[in-house]
């Protein structure tokens, strides 16, 4: 726990760990924000404009990310849809393409074996993949150009 020793104004002289605020008399429960020189109840700085931006720029991203690989429903059953996924998905589906075998069953996100019968197969799968990644971007995409226009923290929160 974070704790803080202050003097007669009430004001912070030292930062402290403890475990219990009993360890040491008179040390009080400090905020984070809090620190040396400071009163105990200070307020929360505000965060400028630029720096919340780059905050929700960093989370659309993430957010698309997510997104973008999470697990597809083709045929009733789910896929992974993750990068390595992806590109195992993209090699079958070449490979299939110059003329060499198709694999005799593609593995689901249960792993659960499911024969693959024709290229469409893979296809049907990839081709949902393709579309979810699309989506994501395109929300995305739509989501840094409100960022961008944002001009108050209220609108980068809407965001």
């Amino acid at each position: 726990m974070r704790a803080a020793i202050l003097n007669n104004a009430g004001i912070v002289e030292n930062v402290i760990e403890l475990s219990n605020l009993s360890e040491y008399p008179g040390a009080v429960a400090c905020p984070d924000h809090v620190g040396i020189g400071m009163p105990i109840d200070a307020p929360m700085p505000e965060i400028d404009l630029s720096a919340k931006k780059a905050i929700k720029y960093a989370q659309i991203e993430q957010e698309r990310d997510a997104a973008a690989s999470a697990n597809v429903v083709v045929f009733g059953r789910p896929w992974t849809a993750d990068i390595r996924s992806q590109m195992l998905l993209g090699q079958a589906i070449t490979l299939a393409n110059a003329g060499l075998p198709l694999p005799p069953g593609w593995r689901d996100a249960n792993d659960g074996v499911m024969p693959i019968t024709g290229i469409n197969d893979l296809l049907a799968i990839a081709g949902a993949i393709a579309a979810q990644v699309q989506n994501a971007y395109a929300e995305s995409w739509a989501r840094k150009d409100a960022l961008a226009a944002a001009t108050t923290l209220a609108e980068i929160d809407a965001v």
